[in-house]
């Protein structure tokens, strides 16, 4: 049986390139569930936001303006497409807010939230 060295290269290669997309391609559902935190500048405010993941499908946010409480909000949540997204007032055809995953963080509007322990 000849061993065709460059084949086994190239299937490898394939291989390997699938399995880091395949870990590149977003968050799980379990890998959400928790507590997200972050903090932002906006038109020269301080916004710091948490917001929870609950096992569930629900979520509850918190904002706060320059240290003071701006506003709250609760809804359901889903992984799609490897990306997290929030439904206000439980709401999927209404308000709906977009988090791409990405080393390590949620992202929205170059936002960025991590987990917390």
């Amino acid at each position: 049986m000849k061993i065709h060295y460059k084949k086994l290269l190239a299937l490898s290669l394939v291989v390997i390139m699938c399995c880091v997309l395949l870990c590149a391609c977003g968050i799980s559902r379990e890998d959400a569930v928790g507590t997200w935190c972050g903090s932002y500048v906006f038109k020269g405010n301080n916004f710091t936001v948490a917001f929870v993941l609950e096992s569930n499908g629900e979520y509850s946010e918190v904002i706060y303006k320059n240290g003071s409480f701006s506003s709250a909000e609760v809804g359901t949540w889903e992984v799609k497409g490897g990306k997290v997204f929030l439904y206000e007032d439980g709401d999927m055809m209404g308000t709906r807010t977009e988090y791409k995953y990405k080393g390590g963080a949620l992202v929205n509007n170059d936002h960025y939230f991590y987990k917390s322990n």
